[in-house]
């Protein structure tokens, strides 16, 4: 006697209808907003280390230390938004925004991150989105596949994808 299971499991819900992956311009807006206020603490520190190192009744020793206190805080800074928006999301397809608002950066080739060196090239293609009148930037929003120029040159993707985790 062979035992026979279910092919299938009826649940009593109905399907969820099919969402596109494509990602909205609002979410892309707020993950991108998201990570330029991830760089306000180094916006408040410097502008509380120049006030300190411009004052003209600080000693000589504090406005020095305060000078290197302040091009420490600017490298940190730029390390910070190097290793999020290019290391981070060339590896795992989204920086911190983007992961927070379930968003990835993919290649349309392979739906693999494009890596850091493509991150890189996919910024400087940004260039395209400026042109004319940020143009670009708005784009999605009309657009089938919800890309920027810069997605089309690149050619990327970005998805709305909640439930991938790295």
């Amino acid at each position: 006697m062979t035992d026979t299971y279910p092919t299938t499991v009826h649940t009593g819900a109905e399907p969820e209808p099919f969402v596109e992956p494509w990602a909205h311009w609002g979410r892309r807006v707020g993950a991108a907003l998201l990570d330029t206020g991830l760089q306000l603490p180094f916006v408040v520190l410097t502008v509380i280390i120049t006030s300190i190192a411009t004052d003209p009744h600080s000693g000589l020793v504090v406005r020095l230390i305060a000078d290197l206190v302040g091009l420490a805080v600017s490298i940190a800074s730029l390390v910070f938004a190097i290793w999020n928006s290019i290391v981070r999301q060339g590896r795992h397809g989204a920086s911190i925004g983007k992961q927070c608002f379930g968003i990835l950066v993919l290649s349309m080739n392979d739906a693999r991150p494009i890596g850091g060196l493509a991150t890189f090239g996919r910024y400087v293609m940004h260039v395209l989105d400026c042109v004319p009148f940020g143009l670009g930037y708005l784009w999605p929003l009309w657009d089938k596949k919800r890309q920027t120029f810069a997605d089309k040159a690149m050619n990327t993707a970005v998805l709305y994808l909640p439930g991938v985790r790295f």
